[in-house]
């Protein structure tokens, strides 16, 4: 077995100097407020244009100015406006060259990936102890409460275009006056980023049911199913039960995706204990009561860790979103994002707009 204790503390080391240098090259600092007018005017769509075409993402972006992703996006939809310091901030990055910004944005993410790297040394380190590499606090999980939150699946903005990444949906949400809480990945789609199966979005089908079940992909795992949010709340039923789950209440939203994670609290029975074909994924489970938990793995796992999670959260019901490219995002906490672009996302936002 490896030396733990030597590679968690080279981890440890590797951060440290990570974060040394985005203290150098990070963040952005201002000693004084420029003095002219101009330099403190902000505009709301000029500074989204600039985040876009520099390609400075709003977690990215609250990163170098140091404050939240969700600030960024309320800059960015014209919802608040930043102070003076903050504006005097901005001008900074505006000035900053392409080089100097790239080696900026690259500290960002080195840090995260070390502090993942080393989250994994340790998993690995208590899975030789306890026979298991996944920990509940290798997931991050949202739960779901009816009297805060409206859950949503989201396609395309107000202009036909696929959104495809965190970004985009926040900035959609945003111009309709909602806040976005939680998001991720809703589910497997082509390389056009049109859902593969079905998919219904405000209670208009805009993909069919498919129900072949062979096929290649993890998709036409069986029993693969669907995620719905019905009129009587959230629903997750295997393919051949949709259309009799469908006839007995008004569906507002749903997903195909599979393979099945738990079905009647049971683990799907293709998921091998043995199974070392871990990567980051993503799955909805819904409880007896009907209650939603969302959740993405912050570290590789297999299925079958993640549909043992899912049981821990006290889920019968749990079906696959994605695995490799998925991603999440928190206005809480920081999640990694990924790799966009994506198809449909599932969105949760504020009932109360806070």
């Amino acid at each position: 077995m490896p030396n733990i204790a030597r590679l968690l503390k080279e981890e440890i080391v590797r951060v440290a100097r990570l974060e040394k240098l985005l203290a150098k090259g990070g963040s952005v600092a201002v000693e004084s407020p420029p003095n002219e007018d101009a330099q403190l005017r902000f505009r709301a769509d000029g500074f989204r244009k600039h985040c876009a075409r520099r390609g400075i993402s709003a977690p990215a972006m609250a990163g170098l100015l140091g404050g939240s992703a969700q600030t960024i996006y309320n800059w960015e939809s014209g919802r608040s406006r930043p102070g003076k310091a903050q504006t005097a901030k901005i001008a900074v990055v505006r000035e900053i060259g392409k080089r100097e910004l790239g080696a900026k944005l690259q500290a960002q993410r080195s840090i995260g990936m070390a502090f993942r790297s080393a989250a994994v040394i340790l998993a690995v380190h208590w899975g030789c102890v306890f026979a298991s590499p996944a920990f509940a606090t290798d997931f991050h999980d949202f739960s779901v409460d009816p009297a805060r939150h409206r859950v949503a699946l989201y396609l395309r903005d107000a202009h036909g275009q696929i959104l495809g990444d965190f970004d985009a949906l926040n900035r959609h949400l945003a111009g309709r006056g909602e806040r976005l809480i939680f998001a991720m990945n809703a589910g497997i789609f082509m390389e056009d980023r049109r859902p593969l199966g079905l998919y219904v979005e405000n209670g208009k089908r805009q993909r069919a049911l498919i129900v072949a079940k062979s096929g290649y992909g993890n998709f036409y795992m069986q029993p693969n199913g669907v995620f719905a949010i019905t009129a009587a709340g959230p629903l997750i039923v295997p393919t051949e039960r949709w259309w009799d789950a469908a006839r007995a209440q008004p569906v507002l939203f749903a997903t195909q995706s599979g393979p099945l994670l738990l079905i009647d609290g049971q683990i799907n029975p293709l998921f091998a204990k043995q199974s070392r074909a871990r990567l980051i994924r993503n799955g909805v489970c819904t409880t007896p009561s009907s209650q939603l938990w969302l959740s993405i793995s912050r570290v590789p796992v297999t299925f079958r860790e993640l549909a043992e999670h899912q049981k821990t959260l006290g889920c019968r019901q749990g079906l696959y979103m994605d695995g490799s490219i998925s991603g999440a995002f928190s206005a809480e906490t920081s999640l990694a994002p990924g790799r966009p672009p994506f198809g449909p996302l599932i969105g949760v936002t504020s009932i109360n707009g806070r």
